[in-house]
């Protein structure tokens, strides 16, 4: 696990399963996990993840932010979707030094405004 999310709307925690290539979810006082989004192996199809690293829960749209390390992107998943936008990168996992790709990204920081 890299990336650690709480949900204090729900009191979830939401955890990025690098390896297993999916986030999980975890309720509280929960021993075992279920799979939140991913979990369809390691890709760049809307409904796969590729080492998901860092996590980020944003309450105003519902939605996980996700620093897709092996697809050099960032994306949205909201909550109770079966598949990702792209918010910055490429969405087919191309990994580049631009001002339209990343490479490998491991987390991402938000300002006050969100």
């Amino acid at each position: 696990p890299y990336g650690i999310a709480p949900n204090p709307s729900s009191s979830a925690t939401y955890i990025a399963d690098f390896n297993n290539h999916r986030i999980l979810n975890y309720l509280s006082g929960a021993s075992t996990g279920t799979i939140l989004a991913g979990g369809q192996g390691f890709g760049t199809n809307r409904s796969q993840l590729a080492r998901p690293a860092g996590l980020h829960f944003d309450r105003d749209t519902n939605s996980l932010l996700i620093a897709n390390y092996g697809g050099s992107n960032i994306l949205r998943w909201k909550l109770g979707d079966t598949q990702w936008t792209v918010v910055a990168g490429h969405s087919n996992g191309t990994s580049g030094n631009t001002s339209t790709t990343l490479a490998s990204p491991t987390n991402m920081i938000f300002d006050p405004m969100g």
